[in-house]
């Protein structure tokens, strides 16, 4: 298994946790239940901690892609030194999705901060995959 088949199933793990614990909380408050999950301090904290993880891979997932797209190499025989037949269209095709999808989203959602998350870990795992597809196309399978 590939570090992007791995990665992209723990994610999905997490994304798949957030959305049961966020709808088990807003079902109890909707249903103005005296018991709700919203209640327990370790459902909230599990809830908050997963977030702020996914936020945390979101500036690292950027900050890859911004590295990736700067860097360099000595020219070789079967190497270009930059790069950019492969960097140009990548970055520029995530840009334009992650804008479409960001006002589809928004339309459809609204601004509520609990569906940003899933928002925010999409678009975060296509940028780090195509970086990693970016790393592979140019450089090669890392040793």
């Amino acid at each position: 298994m590939g570090q992007i088949k791995f990665l992209s199933g723990i994610f999905m793990t997490s994304l798949f946790a957030i959305a049961i614990i966020t709808f088990a909380i807003n079902f109890g408050i909707d249903n103005d239940s005296s018991v709700t999950l919203d209640n327990d301090p370790d459902f909230s904290e599990i809830n908050s901690d997963l977030t702020g993880d996914i936020q945390t891979f979101n500036i690292n997932a950027n900050t890859s892609s911004d590295t990736i797209m700067s860097t360099t190499q000595e020219t070789g025989d079967q190497s270009a030194s930059s790069g950019g037949q492969f960097k140009v269209g990548t970055a520029t095709g995530i840009t334009t999705v992650t804008r479409v999808i960001r006002i589809g989203f928004k339309k459809i959602f609204g601004e509520d901060t609990n569906f940003g998350v899933v928002f925010t870990l999409l678009t975060s795992l296509l940028v780090f995959i195509s970086g990693l597809y970016i790393w592979k196309a140019w450089k090669g399978n890392p040793d």
